[in-house]
């Protein structure tokens, strides 16, 4: 996991793609969510828009957006990699 810093953070979260994504995972099951958000880490290819930096930026923050919502418990970036993300809800 890279060093987050505020310009990475504003500069991944400016992706037209990844917004169109996050759009698209309102009203989906937490369990839903997770597993999209996996496939959009693992097919990096698939997105010249955003670099592999850049996407787990991306969904760091957003699992993070969930744990402060009680989704899911609070993520670390080893949980991240090792792929173990509590759903509480």
């Amino acid at each position: 996991m890279p060093i987050l810093t505020k310009q990475l953070v504003q500069k991944a979260n400016k992706c037209k793609n990844w917004q169109l994504l996050r759009l698209s995972l309102k009203g989906m099951s937490t369990s839903e969510r997770l597993s999209i958000l996996k496939s959009y880490l693992i097919n990096v290819q698939e997105d010249p828009c955003c670099t592999l930096t850049e996407k787990w930026v991306q969904v760091y923050n957003y699992l993070n957006k969930l744990a402060r919502q009680g989704t899911i418990e609070p993520v670390t970036s080893k949980d991240l990699e090792d792929d173990k993300v509590v759903v509480l809800k």
